[in-house]
């Protein structure tokens, strides 16, 4: 008999990783910087980066939906997960844009001085 996905432990090994990934990310490529804003863009950068592989991921899972019990919940279920991904991905960004524009405020403040 073939073996039958459980989707729903793929989504939580992805999402678990994509934590993970994050988590490491700030720590290896943020942590040391001083500038508050310069490490609010790392880390919505990392922030991002990781989003979009975790989205990678899930995608992969929707083509081995056919082996899941429900087909159709499963691939429901990933594309909810993906929409939600892109959304903070574009949330990620409005953050980013805003950490952005404050260090040029802040470094066109230092200018005048």
């Amino acid at each position: 008999m073939p073996l039958k996905l459980d989707y729903h432990v793929s989504i939580r090994n992805i999402r678990g990783e994509k934590d993970d990934n994050i988590a490491n990310c700030y720590g290896q490529k943020c942590k040391n910087i001083d500038n508050a804003q310069q490490r609010a863009i790392c880390k919505e950068e990392c922030h991002q980066s990781v989003l979009g592989d975790t989205i990678s991921k899930l995608s992969g899972v929707v083509s081995k939906c056919n082996f899941a019990d429900k087909p159709s919940a499963c691939r429901q279920a990933i594309a909810r997960m993906i929409r939600i991904y892109r959304d903070r991905i574009q949330t990620s960004k409005g953050r980013q844009r805003d950490a952005k524009s404050e260090l040029l405020a802040a470094n066109a403040i230092k200018r005048r001085k």
